[in-house]
């Protein structure tokens, strides 16, 4: 939820020495809601253009030109569009920009506080790079899920009374299967939650469980992941959680809201629990850009579920690719979510401009149909579909996107039923070379594009 304060709250959050960061935005806030006010209040006799640079005492920077040129060297650093993800090593390269934006940036923006109120020209020429910045810090910091609220706040918010109750609660009967695989999926079956065990996503064997409201307020998801015998939940696993939020105090929602958790899987001496960590530093948005990702449409080397209470084929048996089936179900089901209101969590115009345009990939990333890919959308993510998966490529006339011609091979060449001719196999190499060309182009633009963007207005 957004975060409310009260006039005292804000002079006590610009004032508290540890929130320098805060109070820097919260200058930025100020300095706009004065200059909105100097504009109302104006008679309108001067231009704009012939209205002289005011430059203050404390800033060093005294004319347009400077301002142009430090906005111009700020946005020169391609560390500004690297993701912190596996296949994505940015530890150095984030560490050196994050201390000259402290000792640099942020500290001149700080020094000319008043020069941005009484310039209305540069004011505007740095909105983006004032707006992005605390956006950046929030995707790169640890211990932060890379929201606009601390984790604190985002948890406290998640529980508050107009929030339907329980929701990001895991059900007792599941964290009471915990550790073993085989009674996972038999409480799942009793109790009438879909299930999934498959090794098509981020690495390794998880199993997924949707759990659906009575009252239909809301949908769990939760997935965690098993040992490589894929028997059990190892001990300090984590539990991914998303609670699907469709209702609340007031009645339906017209967006769905998604809430964000990573519980902590532990042995406690004889039986699991679920430990909430408030430091987790999974940066959300930068793998959910459209909200609920889809799973792998594919049936790698292992697919399996069974059917649960409710469902006709309930205790007769598994019909045959049962599993396969089960994936297909819920990717409908998570397709069928759409783009999510963030409700204040999180505003995707902060994290840049959409990326894409040159491939066609705004024609379905467009915030509507999908979610704007931005330079925070995790690297790692974009390569896993785009050439991993085979899944996103260029849009053209002519094109199916996703590409379900070379899913279909692709799955064919993973499961060897029917194996792929010689013609078939070259035209999945084809694909493969295709999708790479296409990584290789999205990637080479993500700089070029948000360095632009950031530079859209000059400041003289």
């Amino acid at each position: 939820m957004p975060m409310r304060v009260g006039s005292q709250g804000w002079r006590r959050l610009l004032l508290e020495p540890k929130s320098r960061v805060l109070r820097r935005g919260f200058l930025t806030i100020f300095s706009q809601a004065f200059l909105a006010l100097q504009l109302a209040c104006s008679d309108g006799s001067e231009s704009e253009t012939a209205r002289p640079h005011i430059a203050s005492e404390l800033c060093p920077l005294k004319t347009p030109a400077e301002w142009q040129r430090f906005i111009e060297s700020t946005a020169e650093d391609e560390s500004w569009v690297r993701t912190c993800s596996l296949d994505a090593k940015c530890d150095e390269g984030v560490t050196a920009l994050l201390a000259r934006v402290n000792d640099d940036v942020l500290a001149t923006f700080d020094r000319c506080a008043t020069d941005l109120v009484d310039n209305p020209r540069i004011l505007r020429c740095t909105d983006r790079l004032r707006r992005f910045i605390p956006t950046w810090i929030r995707q790169h910091a640890r211990g932060s899920y890379g929201f606009v609220q601390d984790n604190a706040a985002y948890l406290s918010a998640q529980i508050e009374p107009q929030m339907p109750s329980g929701m990001m609660v895991p059900p007792a009967a599941l964290i009471a299967a915990l550790p073993e695989r085989a009674s996972i999926e038999q409480a799942a079956r009793v109790n009438g939650w879909p299930y999934l065990t498959h090794d098509g996503c981020l690495g390794g064997i998880r199993l997924f469980v949707t759990v659906r409201d009575p009252e239909d307020r809301f949908d769990q998801w939760m997935v965690i992941g098993l040992d490589p015998s894929a028997t059990r939940v190892e001990d300090r696993s984590i539990l991914s959680f998303i609670g699907v939020e469709k209702r609340d105090a007031h009645g339906k929602l017209a967006k769905v809201r998604l809430h964000f958790r990573d519980y902590i899987a532990f042995d406690s001496g004889g039986s699991y629990n679920l430990l909430l960590p408030e430091a987790h530093s999974g940066k959300c948005f930068g793998c959910h850009a459209s909200g609920m990702r889809l799973l792998i449409p594919t049936h790698e080397s292992r697919v399996e579920s069974a059917p649960v209470y409710g469902e006709a084929a309930y205790g007769s048996g598994v019909p045959p690719d049962f599993g396969f089936q089960r994936l297909s179900e819920m990717n409908q089901k998570l397709l069928s979510y759409g783009v999510p209101d963030w409700n204040g969590s999180i505003d995707p115009a902060d994290h840049g401009p959409a990326l894409g345009e040159a491939l066609g990939c705004t024609h379905c990333h467009n915030g509507v149909a999908r979610g704007v890919l931005t330079v925070s959308t995790d690297e790692a993510t974009l390569k896993r579909k785009i050439v991993d998966e085979l899944g996103m490529r260029s849009f053209a006339v002519g094109k199916d996107v996703p590409d379900r011609a070379a899913i279909l091979l692709l799955d064919r060449e993973k499961t060897q039923n029917p194996p792929l001719s010689p013609d078939e196999q070259a035209a999945l190499d084809r694909a493969r070379a295709e999708h790479w060309a296409d990584y290789q182009a999205f990637v080479a633009q993500r700089f070029p594009t948000w360095k632009a963007w950031v530079l859209s207005e000059a400041c003289r």
